[in-house]
């Protein structure tokens, strides 16, 4: 599936267990799109609109969220595992249990997002925007370097 979609509508789309590997979705509108269980591995979203778009349980491995906004979405034991997530806006966006092993949300706006049970081992959250974020019960050493904690949970 390694198309070329820049661009694209695919509001409230199910694409549910849809294999997406190395798609180019630049710039996508997938806003409430249902993508549980897809194969997102090294697809490009770079400033895409995922606001409330369900990615629970993805695998979002290398994944590239640059600039998105994930909005209230959910990633519930989404595979995370070295995602680039820079100067993605997720307010409430959920990532309970999910996978963020050297993920790097560097510069990201999560505010009231909840990591609750996240493996954020080696994850990079520097000059990240945590506030009133919920970081309980997650595993492993983060770099918090610079990030707004206020009114987190830990």
């Amino acid at each position: 599936a390694s198309g070329k979609a820049v661009g694209a509508d695919l509001r409230n789309a199910d694409l549910r267990g849809a294999d997406l590997r190395g798609a180019r979705l630049s710039h996508a509108n997938l806003a409430g799109a249902k993508l549980s269980g897809a194969d997102l591995r090294e697809t490009i979203l770079d400033e895409a609109d995922l606001r409330g778009a369900d990615l629970s349980g993805a695998n979002c491995e290398f994944i590239i969220l640059g600039g998105a906004d994930v909005s209230d979405a959910n990633f519930t034991g989404a595979n995370l595992q070295c995602a680039n997530l820079v100067g993605t806006k997720g307010h409430r966006a959920r990532f309970d249990r999910a996978k963020m092993f050297y993920s790097r949300p560097g510069n990201a706006d999560f505010q009231g997002a909840s990591f609750r049970g996240a493996d954020i081992t080696r994850a990079i959250f520097r000059r990240a925007n945590l506030r009133e974020a919920d970081l309980r019960d997650t595993e492993g050493q983060a770099n918090f370097e610079n990030a707004v904690l206020e009114g987190a949970q830990r």
